[in-house]
């Protein structure tokens, strides 16, 4: 009796600093382990990321809409005056995939924040935790419509993954429970590449920076870090986000420079500290949920969605947060070590029973 067909899966992640690749390992370790053949699609930082955590699989460069980030808090205004290319992108990503489902024989297109990624012709999903947009102030009124026009995209997906829990004590908070939600929309729980396990020794490590994000603000931090780390004589480890430049490691005034960790490295590094200093965006806060780690958060000015995150999160009791420009470090990370930061393992069997689903469809063996 002739074997069936592997069923072949396209991952996507967008290419906006290092968290949405960060966060798609445990969904490619999943379908791997669950026997699809699993083929991985970005550009840049990303790309290198899950080349080095995925040597095995085969990789395709596949750039999507880049914009460029300002120095100060104008990112709103910067990122509306460049719809017209993000929606050009939109187009233009999803033209050319039809042309890489023809030539490698795709059945599933995995989309994390890639809006023009979907085909009627493969099962295609998206991983999104940002179901409706935070507006910054003066653009609350557009709140309702921005979410309409997000959710008509969404729908054009089979199906919707959000990396969070539907109810009680779930991550994203207005992001994917204020508005009703699409009509393929699944919980899938907090998605992370750490694994939650027996608590390390905190003081091991001491402080840990992680810097992450799009540029400038992402050199704006480090620059800002070293120099306050500097004048109050701290010891600190910085891991600067930058896989696959070929920087080496090396020591400023006591802080130690790291470009980057593979994932059991970081994994080891965080459990191992005694307070991380990061940007809250969404993967990195379920990754430090997924090992219980505490943290300063300094969202990325003009953000609003890290500002969102960073508030919801200091109003329910969990982290403790500072705006980049009013950072005074040995004062605030004194504060930051009142909270405890969230220990929840985010139900993993909610992304098992959506893999299930797709086995199924499938016809695959369990």
């Amino acid at each position: 009796m002739p074997n069936k067909p592997e069923i072949r899966v396209l991952v996507c992640p967008l290419n906006w600093g290092l968290g949405h690749a960060t966060r798609c390992v445990p969904v490619i370790k999943l379908l791997i382990s669950n026997g699809f053949r699993v083929f991985i699609a970005t550009d840049g930082l990303p790309l290198n990321f899950l080349k080095s955590e995925f040597p095995g699989l085969d990789t395709i460069t596949f750039p999507g809409f880049s914009p460029s980030y300002p120095k100060g808090r104008k990112l709103v205004l910067k990122m509306l005056f460049t719809a017209p290319s993000f929606l050009t992108g939109i187009i233009q990503e999803h033209r050319k995939l039809r042309q890489i489902i023809k030539n490698l024989n795709i059945n599933i297109v995995v989309s994390d924040n890639r809006y023009g990624l979907w085909n009627r012709q493969v099962k295609s999903i998206m991983i999104i935790h940002q179901i409706m947009v935070k507006a910054p102030r003066g653009f609350k009124l557009f709140e309702p419509l921005f979410f309409m026009v997000n959710k008509l995209m969404i729908n054009r997906f089979d199906e919707c993954w959000i990396p969070d829990l539907p109810e009680q004590g779930n991550l994203s908070g207005d992001l994917s429970h204020k508005y009703p939600l699409p009509r393929n929309a699944h919980f899938i729980g907090w998605l992370s590449r750490f694994s939650s396990g027996e608590q390390a020794d905190k003081q091991k490590n001491g402080l840990v920076a992680v810097l992450s994000g799009p540029e400038p603000q992402r050199t704006i931090l480090e620059q800002q870090l070293i120099k306050a780390l500097s004048a109050s004589s701290m010891s600190c480890t910085l891991v600067l986000g930058k896989p696959g430049n070929g920087m080496a490691s090396e020591s400023i005034n006591g802080i130690r420079l790291i470009p980057h960790l593979a994932t059991n490295e970081m994994e080891t590094m965080l459990k191992e500290a005694s307070l991380v200093i990061c940007r809250p965006g969404y993967t990195t806060i379920m990754d430090l949920a997924a090992i219980g780690a505490r943290a300063l958060f300094i969202p990325t000015p003009g953000q609003t969605e890290q500002e969102y995150l960073a508030e919801y999160l200091y109003e329910n009791g969990y982290y403790y947060y500072v705006k980049q420009d009013e950072l005074r470090l040995p004062h605030h990370l004194q504060k930051a070590t009142i909270y405890p930061g969230v220990k929840n393992s985010g139900d993993p069997h909610l992304l098992i029973e959506r893999v299930e689903k797709l086995k199924q469809h499938f016809k695959m063996p369990s």
